[in-house]
């Protein structure tokens, strides 16, 4: 029963620390996406508002997932983008994407 627990455990440490050395990988990805869209809008004092004024951020989620994500403003609202990613060692999938507009 230690041993399962042992071995459980280092399969999570390892999950957490492969994710957490997939940043970078995953944030770039992200960043490529955004730039690929090319999008341009205006925020809410009408400034016009383009890809690269948009800050693309990643953090760790669970496991061998890493999320990436960016907020692009559109008058009073907002457009969110995530995505996520699974990561094991170099080895870096989109797994799923997500948007949606706040009000």
């Amino acid at each position: 029963m230690i041993l399962g627990l042992a071995a459980a455990s280092a399969f999570v440490a390892i999950g957490y620390i492969s994710a957490w050395l997939s940043l970078p990988q995953c944030q770039a990805m992200t960043q490529q996406a955004l730039v690929n869209s090319k999008l341009v809008s205006r925020n809410f004092d009408g400034d016009v508002v383009t890809y690269k004024d948009v800050k693309v951020r990643s953090e760790v989620a669970l496991p061998f997932i890493v999320e990436s994500h960016y907020s692009i403003p559109e008058g009073l609202h907002a457009t969110y983008f995530r995505y996520e990613y699974v990561a094991f060692f170099g080895f870096v999938k989109q797994s799923s994407y997500l948007t949606y507009t706040t009000l």
